[in-house]
């Protein structure tokens, strides 16, 4: 008897759970299932919409592996769209960062095409469950995909370390992480993730910039992040942004 009532209360628990998925809107599913929706829209410098171009999204797992097996992968259309669908969220929230790989010539790469000479540009993007987002990806600002991304060389020297090549190049700002942590680095609205004891050069015009930056990973509660206002002037075109403050 008890097997029964067991089984009927089962039944009616999975219909129950069947009729809510049907009522529910595709963004309240995820949210109970611990998914989100994602489209990349990808441009080229100068607005042009890139198709047939492959752009994976790592997870934190994925970027910690570093390697491009891990990553979930959408190759753009005619308008430049990529979309992911039904991504994980590990917890109430996770960093998402969406990669393309390129050429010099701006030449798509993806798979075993992907080597530590290829460009990249990422931009790191925190999900929530349920709450689906568009992500503007516009080439233009690289960094150098070193070990996809995993590059703790701190030599200042070569493109390797440049993280906006620039139309001017009046001006460096040198980024030093001084944390054995990544943190994600904007420079004027412009992201870039930078790996624990590394150091980047920012290369732009002469002017102020507002410099901030956010630990990625290695927290116990709270991300450490801070911001400071940089002026690159005629004088003095060399600033140094040494962070976390710690």
């Amino acid at each position: 008897m008890k097997k029964i009532i067991t089984k009927v209360a089962a039944g009616i628990l999975g219909l129950f759970l069947a009729l809510t998925s049907l009522s529910c809107s595709k963004e309240e599913r995820n949210k109970l299932e611990g998914k989100t929706d994602v489209t990349v829209l990808l441009r080229d410098s100068d607005g042009t919409p890139l198709k047939e171009w492959v752009v994976y999204a790592f997870n934190e797992f994925a970027w910690g592996a570093g390697s491009t097996f891990h990553a979930k992968e959408s190759a753009t259309n005619a308008e430049g769209k990529a979309e992911f669908s039904g991504l994980d969220i590990k917890d109430d929230q996770e960093v998402y960062r969406f990669v393309v790989y390129y050429t010099e010539t701006k030449k798509n790469i993806f798979g075993k095409e992907v080597s530590k000479e290829s460009l990249k540009k990422v931009v790191p993007v925190t999900l929530k469950p349920g709450e689906s987002q568009q992500v503007n990806l516009t080439l233009g600002v690289t960094t150098n995909s070193g070990n996809n991304g995993n590059n703790n060389n701190n030599n200042n020297s070569g493109n390797a370390n440049i993280v906006n090549p620039g139309q001017s190049k009046a001006g460096t700002i040198i980024l030093i992480n001084t944390s054995r942590n990544p943190y994600t680095v904007e420079v004027n609205g412009e992201a870039y993730v930078i790996e624990g004891k590394t150091t980047k050069r920012y290369i732009g015009a002469l002017g102020t910039y507002t410099v901030s930056w956010k630990q990625n990973s290695g927290y116990v509660l709270y991300p450490t992040e801070g911001s400071t206002e940089v002026e690159l002037t005629g004088g003095q075109n060399t600033k140094e942004v040494r962070f976390p403050n710690e």
